[in-house]
């Protein structure tokens, strides 16, 4: 298992004041310990230091994602860090190592992005797609491909005003979830795809009741996107965990579930295992109390599934309100388990 994040105590600082930097983590899939850092079997400081970029500031990962390349496991981070200075203008960075941990190469991008942004990052045959946001020119998403030597393929700005937070692709095209707008109270759930060339095949936006609306993360199976994120529009209180079902031929929402309680709840990312979608997130409505880890089940529907009568939520920026599925409508399939922090 591969974990990638920030370390202040175990990354070096080679330029001026000791601030955090990326760090990648891999553990033994069985949780035995290893003979790293807290059981680990080995921890990297991604990238070497100074880091990310010369300036050696404050640095963090956002994503890793693993590739199997002429019979060995390779792995890619993404990150964000100070790129000149003191600003709230930072940039991102991409680098590659082996499955022992060695880094064979790191690539950064001067172009500015917010410090709180979450660039995400997915394999292909060929190399990595890194899904982020522009701030050159307004806010707009971000998308790069890299090659397995580290080299740009290509980069592409959305021309919506909103960020990337999710990415995923298949059948040569990639797929990447956001959000429109983001420096506003209410954005809307922003949906794209690429070709394989950086030709934007269709793009996506969804609303439910001129609410907050952002989607954190996405999955490909069976022709059908899944993508999580959370909700304010139609909740049963704050913000609610939220799962669409969307066409990844035309961008079409299919179907979208709900869970929360009265509190804050949301989903941050997912995966796919058999037969079952597992969401894991936040909530602040079940628990232990405050914050607590939520993990969540979905029965993933058939492929013969029609698209429900109650869709009434439209696309491309027009007003729109999906009819609410409380949690009765997901007796049909979610189990939750839920642990303290």
């Amino acid at each position: 298992m591969i974990a990638a994040g920030r370390s202040y105590i175990n990354t070096v600082d080679t330029v001026g004041g000791k601030e955090g930097k990326g760090v990648t983590v891999k553990f033994n899939a069985d949780g035995s310990a290893g003979g790293g850092v807290g059981g680990a079997v080995w921890s990297r400081q991604t990238p070497a230091a100074p880091g990310g970029f010369p300036y050696g500031g404050h640095e963090w990962l956002t994503g890793v994602t693993t590739a199997f390349e002429g019979g060995q496991t390779r792995l890619y981070t993404a990150g964000v860090g100070e790129r000149v200075g003191f600003t709230s203008e930072w940039g991102l960075f991409v680098t590659k190592l082996d499955d022992s941990g060695n880094i064979l190469w790191s690539r950064n991008d001067f172009s500015p992005t917010n410090a709180h942004n979450r660039p995400s990052i997915t394999a292909i045959d060929n190399g990595v797609y890194v899904a982020s946001r522009n701030d050159t020119s307004g806010i707009h998403p971000y998308l790069k491909k890299y090659n397995q030597d580290g080299n740009l393929v290509w980069s592409k700005t959305s021309a919506a005003s909103g960020e990337y937070l999710g990415v995923a692709s298949a059948g040569g095209n990639v797929y990447a979830v956001g959000q429109t707008n983001p420096e506003t109270a209410n954005p809307d759930f922003l949906i794209e795809s690429w070709d394989g060339a950086g030709n934007l095949l269709w793009s996506k936006t969804y609303d439910r009741g001129s609410a907050e609306d952002i989607l954190n993360g996405v999955v490909y199976r069976g022709g059908r996107l899944f993508a999580v994120g959370s909700t304010k529009g139609g909740s049963a209180g704050g913000t609610d965990g939220i799962l669409l079902e969307i066409d990844a031929l035309t961008g079409n929402l299919i179907d979208s579930s709900l869970w929360g309680g009265a509190a804050d709840d949301s989903f941050s990312g997912l995966a796919i295992a058999g037969a079952r979608l597992y969401a894991v997130g936040a909530t602040r409505s079940f628990g232990a109390g405050g914050s607590d880890i939520a993990l969540t089940s979905f029965a993933l529907p058939s492929a013969s599934v029609p698209e429900p009568a109650t869709l009434l939520l439209t696309s491309l920026g027009m007003a729109g309100l999906l009819a609410a599925r409380r949690r009765d409508d997901l007796q049909r399939g979610v189990e939750v388990d839920l642990q303290s922090a």
